[in-house]
């Protein structure tokens, strides 16, 4: 019964060759004991963010699709807590679980001091979806702060209600660098064709993070123009333009930029370096591997990791490709 729960996978943290190859079926959990370990998990003492954030979530979901619904419960109590980061945990635990119940404690959620906590109460009334949200957050699109704006925006689009796409537009046009790359963020994820020109003014942007925003937006849309923009600043730009133009590239899996990646295995800076490596490694592209071997010996232990990383996937998708 529990390997239909794939989900359980993620929080237990099996490996697929243990999980098929290593482990018999007698040594595995039953489902009672998998719900006393993700509520006992659950009520250990609330870690700081980000520490076991994810951990957490993942324990939720599954007790949530067991059937479950302790998760929500203690979340939607936490969410009186004193403490900003509990009533955020708990914000986010229910954007994943989601529950009807949760939602007058998340409306009030809105007026937090704290804007982390505003968007996550944002974005999970945004999936649960009860209309009696929409005025809420309709509210909270008119918020300084761009992240609670964004997520205002983001969750009034589960409702097909797209008011905040205008005013983000405005925002790709603010004097803050972080304005202009959130709203491009949010755009990307909520916003129609007709946003595709604005993201492409975008890539013009003084700012590397900006442009890297607007060219994994405009991948969304099918538009490729960012391509050669990332490439520029892949060669061209400062270490931490180059590291973030090597991870976007990744992201996009061009297999354009193959060449400027494996070049950039050879990078003076290892953030760069490990960020080639990734994206090599997420691209897929055999060719890449007499590279990453020599990089093997990079004296920075998180590169080493990346290019193993890298050359794990390369070989086994190889060895799938020769079994085909």
């Amino acid at each position: 019964e529990w390997r239909s729960l794939g989900f359980v996978e993620e929080v237990l943290g099996w490996s697929a060759s243990a999980r098929w190859t290593y482990t018999p079926p007698t040594s595995l959990p039953s489902l009672t004991m998998l719900k006393e370990a993700f509520v006992e998990f659950l009520n250990l003492p609330e870690p700081k963010l980000p520490a076991m954030l994810a951990e957490r979530i993942a324990a939720a979901e599954a007790l949530s699709k067991l059937g479950n619904g302790y998760a929500s419960i203690s979340s939607i109590v936490k969410l009186k807590s004193k403490d900003w980061e509990t009533r955020h945990n708990a914000a986010a635990m229910l954007e994943h679980v989601g529950s009807s119940e949760a939602v007058p404690g998340l409306l009030g959620l809105l007026q937090d001091p704290m804007w982390k906590v505003r968007v996550k109460a944002a974005l999970a009334l945004g999936k649960i979806r009860q209309a009696a949200a929409v005025p809420s957050l309709r509210a909270c699109l008119q918020e300084a702060d761009i992240y609670v704006q964004a997520a205002a925006a983001k969750a009034l689009s589960y409702f097909d209600i797209l008011d905040g796409v205008p005013l983000l537009l405005q925002r790709v046009q603010d004097s803050s660098e972080e304005n202009r790359k959130e709203a491009i963020r949010a755009l990307g994820e909520i916003g129609g064709p007709e946003v595709i020109p604005v993201l492409q003014g975008a890539l013009g942007d003084q700012h590397h993070e900006v442009r890297v925003a607007a060219a994994k937006a405009l991948t969304k849309f099918g538009d490729l123009g960012g391509v050669s923009v990332l490439l520029c600043d892949l060669k061209k730009g400062d270490y931490a333009a180059r590291r973030d133009a090597a991870s976007c590239l990744g992201t996009i899996g061009c297999s354009s930029a193959l060449p400027a990646l494996m070049e950039g295995l050879r990078d003076r800076h290892q953030a760069v370096r490990r960020e080639c490596a990734i994206a090599l490694g997420a691209i897929g592209h055999a060719g890449a591997i007499p590279l990453l071997e020599e990089g093997r010996s990079d004296r920075f232990q998180q590169v080493r990791r990346a290019i193993e990383a890298a050359l794990r996937t390369l070989k086994a998708k190889q060895v799938l490709q020769r079994a085909g």
